[in-house]
């Protein structure tokens, strides 16, 4: 970023000045990154046309791109002895897995575990003893 040392960039995070201020820059910065809770970005640029004078009028770019979101909960392994089951593909929040033994074998712990908002399990793996 390269902008007058008088010049303000403000990031907000959403589509209006009332958003989350995501950062304000001015002056030299090395390379940076900002991350927003939605695709709506607002970019307000303040600058001070004395600056301009002095050949400091450059303006800004932005280079702004998508980064996919985790929204899914960490894969679980097969367990030794049983098997699972899921009850969505996708590891999404408030999927269930069913953990059951074969033949012979019980389940020690939880059989049943939950993705949680959080994106945690809801308790630990079983295991079939």
């Amino acid at each position: 970023l390269n902008v007058g040392k008088n010049d303000l960039l403000t990031f907000y995070d959403g589509d209006d000045l009332t958003a989350n201020i995501l950062g304000q820059y001015s002056g030299t910065r090395p390379r940076f990154k900002l991350y927003t809770s939605m695709a709506d970005v607002t970019i307000q640029f303040q600058s001070d046309p004395a600056t301009n004078i002095y050949g400091y009028g450059n303006g800004f770019v932005v280079h702004f791109f998508e980064v996919p979101r985790n929204d899914t909960c960490s894969e679980l392994p097969e367990i030794t002895n049983g098997w699972k089951s899921t009850s969505h593909p996708d590891l999404i929040h408030g999927t269930v897995v069913t953990y059951q033994c074969y033949p012979g074998y019980e389940v020690q712990g939880s059989e049943i575990l939950m993705c949680q908002w959080d994106l945690t399990w809801s308790g630990d793996m079983p295991s079939c003893e």
